[in-house]
């Protein structure tokens, strides 16, 4: 999809709340890791794979945000928790208004701390960014896209809403009905078909967890899901 590879190169957003640029193949995160010294940033690079198209940036265009299953929290290699995110990402951001940000988290992170993570990165300035789940021993990630805070957009029309829903156990549904992730996948494809301009909202219950979140994220994106939105205070209009 040339457009969702454009628009995670150029910053640019499209018009709906919280756009997941869904791409055809995986995005593979290659080269050295974030928390490197200055120097050493200003001159390596990370290449990302669009199918079989790649982007190759250098890593001054890079945040990495890591979330341990501790509950700790590192940017760029520096301990800084939630609430410094968003300075952090900030004062990248000032020197590099192209910045991307690389959120690698545990499985078990909650999708609670999920959102206010993504709430501090777009408030740092940044809009695009990529899921990975484990970059040490696999580097897929799922390129993201973030609407700005004052985005107002007009009321969707219940016909072109789909809700998938994430619960504390795990469990995977759409519209309130529980669904192997192989069917859902099914059913989002057949109705995006029946269902121009579709919107997909993915709501995530108390104690959902990141695991389940980037396993749907791949399963949208398998279905051809391109218009994502997002729960809570990321919800804009």
């Amino acid at each position: 999809m040339q457009a969702a590879v454009s628009s995670v190169r150029t910053g640019k957003w499209s018009i709906w709340t919280l756009m997941l640029a869904l791409m055809s193949g995986a995005m593979i995160l290659a080269g050295c890791q974030a928390g490197q010294q200055d120097t050493d940033q200003a001159t390596a690079e990370l290449v990302l794979q669009f199918g079989d198209q790649e982007s190759t940036l250098k890593l001054d265009r890079v945040v990495q945000i890591t979330g341990r299953s501790d509950g700790t929290i590192i940017c760029d290699g520096n301990e800084i928790g939630l609430a410094g995110i968003a300075r952090a990402v900030s004062l990248r951001h000032g020197a590099n208004p192209d910045l991307i940000a690389v959120l690698d988290l545990a499985a078990t992170t909650g999708c609670h701390e999920l959102e206010q993570i993504l709430a501090a990165v777009r408030e740092g300035g940044v809009t695009n960014l990529a899921f990975t789940r484990d970059l040490g021993a696999d580097r897929t990630a799922v390129p993201f896209m973030l609407p700005p805070v004052d985005l107002k957009l007009p009321t969707l029309p219940e016909e072109q809403k789909l809700t998938v829903g994430i619960s504390s156990e795990g469990d995977l549904s759409v519209d309130g009905q529980v669904l192997p992730r192989d069917e859902l996948v099914r059913h989002v494809a057949g109705k995006l078909q029946s269902v121009k301009g579709l919107v997909v909202y993915v709501e995530a219950a108390a104690g959902a967890r990141y695991a389940e979140f980037f396993d749907l994220m791949m399963a949208l994106r398998e279905a051809g899901a391109t218009r994502i939105s997002l729960w809570g205070a990321l919800r804009a209009g």
